[in-house]
């Protein structure tokens, strides 16, 4: 499947409200140790960058799966 194609399908937009909803929610223990625990910012923050990470690997396996793209890939100049 093209990913322009993709794109104009409707449960695209269901997958990004998906996608999101569950990254805000799973950062927000994050978030709230940040501004609202006095000796916790640090394992806020760190527990955000695992969060960032680990959906952003979701994220390329699924472009990988749904339009054979590499997972990390390199422009060539």
């Amino acid at each position: 499947m093209k990913k322009e194609i993709f794109q104009k399908k409707w449960y695209y937009r269901l997958l990004q409200i998906i996608f999101l909803g569950s990254f805000i929610i799973s950062i927000y223990p994050g978030i709230w140790a940040i501004f609202y625990e006095d000796d916790m910012p640090f394992i806020g923050v760190l527990w955000i960058i695992i969060f960032i990470i680990i959906f952003w690997f979701i994220k390329r396996i699924c472009y990988y799966l749904l339009f054979k793209k590499k997972i990390i890939s390199r422009k060539n100049k």
